[in-house]
């Protein structure tokens, strides 16, 4: 499985600025599809601030159900087990919160899908971000009605920005206005800058 690797320069002028905020962070969040949309709805991982920030992840998925709804800036609670899941396969969310998940013929290769059988849940999907498995997406319209199938598809689109409002696993109804969005679309490894000027730039090699 791939691994990938994304590289955020600081310039020192917003080092210095944001010490007096001891809460900015470096926001970190990755796009799944959903339908026809691509959502990137939870904050995976916040990072402390430095010259320059690493952050990796890995194609590897563990899936849950939720009964939270959704809701901008709160964060959830899983109420299922928390299961490996594998591209291909379906999960199903069975009465008493029982899931399973196998590799199925009804999903795409790229895809994971979500089935509840008799009960109202939401998906949370897993990815593997600097050694440990983070949420990246839980159910946008909130709990699926029972006898209902989500199909989740990663996508290679990643999100960075400043802030000092959000925790890892937050939920989020949009991203900031000043985030940067990378395409890890045939790369593993990417590096960005935030200039003096509060702009994303690609580093010259001498930075």
């Amino acid at each position: 499985m791939a691994t990938y690797t994304l590289s955020v320069q600081l310039d020192a002028k917003w080092r210095r600025r944001w010490e007096k905020f001891p809460d900015m962070r470096l926001c970190f969040s990755t796009a799944v599809a959903s339908g026809s949309k691509n959502y990137s709805n939870v904050v995976a991982t916040t990072s402390k601030l430095g010259s320059t920030i690493n952050i990796s992840w890995k194609d590897e998925y563990m899936i849950a159900g939720s009964d939270t709804e959704f809701d901008h800036g709160a964060k959830f609670d899983i109420s299922s087990d928390k299961i490996q899941a594998l591209l291909g396969s379906v999960t199903t969310l069975s009465q008493g919160w029982e899931i399973e998940s196998e590799l199925s013929d009804r999903a795409p290769e790229a895809s994971f899908v979500f089935n509840t059988k008799r009960i109202s849940a939401a998906a949370v999907l897993y990815k593997k971000v600097n050694g440990s498995f983070k949420p990246i997406y839980v159910s946008h319209i909130g709990a699926l009605p029972p006898q209902s199938w989500e199909t989740l598809t990663p996508k290679l689109k990643v999100y960075v920005w400043f802030s000092s409002e959000y925790e890892d696993a937050t939920m989020i109804d949009q991203l900031e206005v000043q985030c940067k969005e990378i395409d890890m679309t045939g790369r593993t490894t990417a590096v960005i800058r935030y200039d003096a000027d509060g702009n994303w730039v690609i580093p010259k090699p001498d930075q």
